[in-house]
């Protein structure tokens, strides 16, 4: 709700005595929120009152000990071979992804020939001056031939291990055993981009944990649903521990097998007691100074008046009032 009045005028009048007043103390002036009056404008909301069934949101994460997540340097890949999918399970130097490389294929191929008959060559050369049937005088001498060969397959080498390093950068191959956790939407959709975790691998644990500072009981052997946007799987609650600001919760997938399709993050939203005939409020409108809970009320003049209320609780979003407010009230928000 919007209101938009003009700014109203409000004149202090300040009085002077003159004479007769020496050595007569001023009263101070002091800033109370219950005298702000000027109507300038507010967005407000209306006080409701009624029933709340209030939901309780979860960010919960897989319990994996350790993770490692795969790049790539160069700017621009198209995806040739996606041989993975979020939650398989792989073993050390099993294909994840593979890109484009038909040309650098072709070049790597075409360096290895080359290697290859070069060393034939020089077999060939090594072979042929141990044969040589001619007298001492007459031997041909082939270590000038065979020194520029040894050169040439060296060099030969070189190049097909730069080329075949240059292959290898268009795999990504798992490092460790492990199961697939995270797979990125590009690498989904075909292509992959440098500085971008591409695909994760997870290995470790198989609990889930969340944190919430929300006081929900969370009761040991009770099953809630959770989800990504991959799967729907069951989750028991194992324990809880409080924290510094709430509680964590410690949950077990109820079907193990499932667990190995989950991936890194799950959702999972909580029906909470309804709350009958409570008063309530956004809890942007509430306000707090030296110990005091209050709210700006919108007389029938448009002015704002404080109105000190109590807070019972907070329920998604909404403060719950049980003392200051009866249900109705227009006020603005902060």
């Amino acid at each position: 709700m919007k209101r938009k009045n003009a700014i109203t005028a409000l004149s202090l009048c300040t009085v002077l005595a003159v004479g007769g007043c020496a050595g007569r103390n001023t009263t101070e002036l002091i800033s109370i929120p219950n005298e702000e009056t000027a109507a300038i404008g507010y967005d407000t909301v209306l006080v409701g009152k009624g029933d709340i069934e209030p939901i309780l949101d979860l960010m919960i994460q897989s319990g994996e000990v350790e993770k490692t997540n795969y790049y790539i340097n160069e700017t621009y890949l198209t995806v040739e071979d996606l041989a993975v999918s979020v939650g398989d399970h792989v073993e050390a130097g099993d294909l994840l992804v593979k890109f484009e490389s038909e040309q650098l294929e072709k070049d790597v191929k075409r360096y290895r020939d080359d290697y290859e008959k070069k060393k034939l060559l020089l077999e060939h050369v090594k072979n042929k001056s141990l044969m040589d049937k001619d007298t001492e005088e007459n031997r041909k001498d082939y270590s000038l031939e065979i020194n520029r060969l040894t050169d040439d397959i060296e060099l030969a080498r070189i190049y097909l291990a730069e080329q075949e390093a240059n292959l290898a950068k268009r795999k990504i191959v798992a490092e460790r055993t492990g199961t697939v956790s995270y797979i990125d939407k590009s690498i989904l959709a075909g292509y992959a981009n440098a500085n971008r975790n591409l695909l994760t691998v997870g290995y470790g644990g198989g609990d889930f944990y969340a944190e919430t500072e929300d006081d929900y009981e969370f009761v040991p052997g009770d099953v809630y649903q959770a989800e990504n946007s991959f799967i729907k799987i069951d989750m028991m609650v194992v324990n809880t521990e409080p924290t510094e600001k709430g509680q964590k919760i410690t949950f077990c997938a109820v079907n193990p097998e499932e667990a190995d399709n989950s991936g890194d993050y799950f959702t999972m939203s909580i029906k909470k007691d309804i709350l009958n005939d409570v008063v309530y409020v956004s809890q942007d409108a509430i306000h707090t100074k030296d110990g005091a809970t209050f709210v700006y009320v919108m007389d029938m003049n448009d002015f704002r008046k404080v109105a000190y209320v109590t807070v019972s609780s907070y329920v998604d979003g909404y403060a719950i009032i049980s003392s200051g407010l009866s249900g109705g009230e227009e006020v603005t928000l902060k």
